[in-house]
């Protein structure tokens, strides 16, 4: 499948009716397009995903107690170093330890995100809700011309986005799926491509299904965008 229409496949666009009807493939597409942009819109999935975390991790009071040893034995030399440094040092530990603190926040957030669109049946954040956009963008360009060409057919643009949808520490991860030398967002879609006999309802449902099984053409991967 070309990147082209693996993009539409990935929206589950039908491409049933791109080279006999340009128009009724086209209201699919600005469907799609109006999707995404509901999403980069109005979505808040990135704040729901750490809040989600966040009320998980206070009912856990067993993590809390696993994390104060872990830091206990990793920071309780740190902070005998820190009764005898010369001052300056001293100065510049201070530095370094909320640099480190805002990393490992910065780290939880993009986990929060990773982990709510791995495990949900049908979450997108804003950044991958561009990325797509984009892609969807550039395909539907190249199908306007083939209708130029081949039905006389002027259809319209979808229109440009712009705008900052990272995350602070500059990249996201998210699961995704490479087959046939594309790579795929959606597991409902890989999961016709293979014909894949289980009901599939999030990520980790087709993830266990390729792990029970010796399907070799689907590459479970990591995407950081």
């Amino acid at each position: 499948m070309s990147a082209n229409k693996s993009i539409f496949f990935d929206l589950e666009i039908s491409l049933e009716d791109m080279a006999t009807d340009p128009k009724l493939f086209a209201e699919e597409v600005f469907t799609a397009a109006a999707e995404l942009g509901d999403i980069l819109d109005h979505n808040s999935s990135n704040g729901t995903a750490r809040a989600t975390a966040r009320e998980s991790a206070k009912k856990n009071h067993e993590a809390k107690g696993q994390m104060l040893d872990i830091m206990e034995r990793k920071f309780s030399s740190i902070l005998d170093d820190a009764e005898s440094m010369p001052m300056d040092q001293l100065h510049y530990m201070i530095d370094e330890m909320k640099d480190l603190t805002r990393q490992v926040e910065l780290t939880f957030e993009s986990r929060a995100t990773t982990e709510m669109i791995r495990e949900s049946p049908s979450a997108v954040d804003k950044r991958l809700a561009m990325e797509q956009y984009k892609k969807l963008r550039d395909a539907w360009e190249a199908y306007r011309s083939f209708a130029q060409l081949m039905f006389d057919e002027k259809l319209a643009p979808l229109k440009a986005r712009s705008g900052n949808y990272g995350s602070v520490n500059g990249r996201s991860t998210y699961p995704a799926y490479k087959l046939d030398g594309q790579v795929y967002h959606n597991y409902r879609a890989v999961g016709r491509l293979i014909n894949c006999p289980v009901e599939l309802r999030t990520h980790m449902d087709l993830q266990d299904y390729l792990n029970s099984t010796d399907n070799t053409s689907v590459e479970v991967v990591e995407i950081s965008l």
